[in-house]
């Protein structure tokens, strides 16, 4: 979670004039609700798994998804969206996520580097 919420301030906290949406208070509302989502679905992938592995690649799959939104929002990734940009975290769409961990993970590498940071 706080990678998410590192990631999240210092894309916010950075000029973002040149690929932010034009309704900034759009953008607001849907970062505060992916971040919010993310913060809501940790403890229930930590409840619903007992293996150790598991747990951590659920967690991760989730960071990176989180991540992925946030840079989407922010108009830095234009790929499609697991799930959707406001979505939950379910177990299934973090196994979608999980299977194809590299693409995503490239996406998400790709958008902080378009963004300047």
């Amino acid at each position: 979670a706080g990678r998410i919420a590192s990631l999240l301030q210092r894309l916010v906290h950075t000029d973002t004039a040149a690929f932010a949406p034009a309704d900034a208070l759009d953008t607001s509302t849907t970062l505060y609700t992916i971040f919010m989502q993310f913060i809501q679905a940790l403890p229930k992938i930590s409840l619903s798994k007992t293996e150790i592995l598991e747990q951590e690649s659920l967690a991760d799959a989730a960071e990176i998804l989180a991540a992925l939104r946030i840079l989407h929002a922010l108009g830095v990734d234009a790929g499609t969206i697991p799930g959707d940009l406001i979505g939950g975290f379910d177990h299934a769409l973090l196994e979608e996520v999980i299977t194809n961990r590299e693409a995503y993970l490239n996406r998400v590498n790709r958008g902080i580097a378009t963004s300047g940071l």
